[in-house]
């Protein structure tokens, strides 16, 4: 507890991050150990590897909101980005 306070970063490596650490590091150690040493099972190393595959639906919407976001010099609140 008191380390994790100390830190300047996150306390806890995310899922996903895990996954990527996990999918480089298969190359050079078998995987089984690679899991158990970062902590995660493995059919969440698997999902995590294929969420990262797929496309993400809303990347029209996320730059369509960035657009109106950055043409207004972010002054803009999430109420007047959704009416406009």
């Amino acid at each position: 507890k008191k380390v994790a306070s100390l830190s300047s970063g996150k306390a806890e490596t995310s899922a996903r991050e895990k996954a990527q650490i996990v999918d480089e590091l298969r190359q050079q150690y078998p995987i089984t150990q690679v899991l158990k040493v970062v902590g995660m099972a493995r059919s969440t190393f698997y999902y995590q590897r294929k969420q990262s595959l797929l496309d993400d639906k809303y990347a029209a919407i996320k730059q369509r909101i960035r657009t109106i976001y950055d043409k207004h010099h972010g002054r803009y609140g999430y109420r007047r980005v959704t009416a406009t």
